[in-house]
């Protein structure tokens, strides 16, 4: 009897902390992902394990049509002969008749990211709705967070409309709605937000982060190597989360700053200038700046942008104003669209 009570003592424990490591891959499920995995890979006949990029790194299956006789439209085709084997002849008189070739195919092969997303069909590339939202790589969303992680901006509410979540803030809704409905460039810059495949959190800060140096209106931090970004393997870069911070104190100083001419322009790249020169001419606030600071940082946390700030960051120069060239003319373009609504 003791003996059976301290078996059951230690079992229980085990299977308790077993729940904090379902992370943790079995050796099992390690040979079955590269197994999916590999079975993309073309060099695999040559004993070459060549990196094989995935959307669920070995998770789901993503390559099909392993079988060496497959079906194309009619005809069944022979892999490794590379030849036709035979024909199908459809009956369209037979309500009973099975459908062939790739017309099931639609529904054995769903997205592989289907099982994540039950609510949607099996293809959610796009929400649903690809006149409004662009899928260029396939990976699941993540969009808009706040501090706490906690999703800020649901593109899926409201009929694929989109929505704010109850996590949104008032002032999250105000420069969210502001930056959206400026114009073209920065309802563009909204939509890559919500839609986006990497984390982004977003604070708006009320206070003044001028140090001395020159005023900081804005900032993006994308992390470090596997703690922020990923470098692929043919050198892309993945970011997996990134953090802007949005300094609106500092806005209403600059512009209070800039109509004082207290603002020296002179070492200005020439779309800072014509920013400078636009809230002049109209009259626009600190908020719109703010407006302007939201679209320029957003387009910090893209992949291309984000792999010219690592190269910068390592002492390796770019052309011209690099991972600032960007940027800068999106809050120009915004802060000329604001001025134009104000008109």
């Amino acid at each position: 009897m003791k003996l059976t009570k301290l078996l059951v003592f230690i079992i229980l424990p085990l299977w308790s902390l077993g729940g904090f490591a379902q992370e943790k891959l079995s050796k099992e499920e390690k040979e079955r992902r590269e197994k999916n995995i590999q079975a993309g890979n073309p060099f695999a006949k040559y004993g070459s394990k060549a990196p094989v990029a995935t959307l669920s790194k070995g998770k789901y299956l993503e390559v099909h049509d392993l079988d060496s006789i497959v079906t194309i439209g009619t005809s069944r085709w022979h892999v490794n002969n590379k030849k036709i084997v035979g024909d199908i002849i459809v009956d369209s008189l037979n309500i009973d008749a099975q459908p062939i070739g790739d017309a099931p195919g639609r529904w054995i092969s769903p997205d592989p990211l289907s099982e994540e997303f039950p609510s949607w069909s099996p293809y959610n590339m796009c929400y649903n709705n690809p006149i409004k939202f662009v899928d260029p790589d396939g990976r699941a969303a993540d969009d808009w967070r706040n501090a706490q992680g906690q999703q800020v901006y649901d593109p899926n509410a409201n009929g694929g409309q989109g929505a704010y979540t109850k996590y949104a803030t008032a002032q999250d809704k105000e420069f969210g709605n502001a930056l959206k409905n400026s114009g073209e460039r920065g309802a563009s810059r909204f939509n890559s937000l919500v839609t986006s495949k990497t984390k982004i959190e977003v604070e708006f800060h009320t206070n003044d982060s001028n140090t001395g140096l020159g005023y900081q209106l804005g900032y993006t931090d994308i992390g470090s190597e596997g703690n922020g970004y990923t470098t692929n393997s043919d050198g892309s870069i993945t970011v997996d989360k990134a953090k802007i911070d949005i300094y609106v104190g500092t806005a209403n100083i600059f512009v209070k700053d800039l109509k004082d001419g207290k603002v020296d322009l002179s070492g200005s790249t020439q779309y800072q200038q014509e920013g400078a020169k636009t809230i002049m001419d109209n009259n626009l606030t600190g908020k719109d700046v703010a407006v302007a600071t939201f679209g320029h940082e957003i387009d910090h946390t893209n992949a291309n942008n984000a792999k010219m700030q690592i190269r910068e960051k390592a002492g390796k120069p770019t052309t011209g104003l690099g991972s600032e060239l960007t940027p800068q003319i999106t809050s120009s373009t915004i802060l000329k669209d604001i001025a134009k609504k104000k008109e």
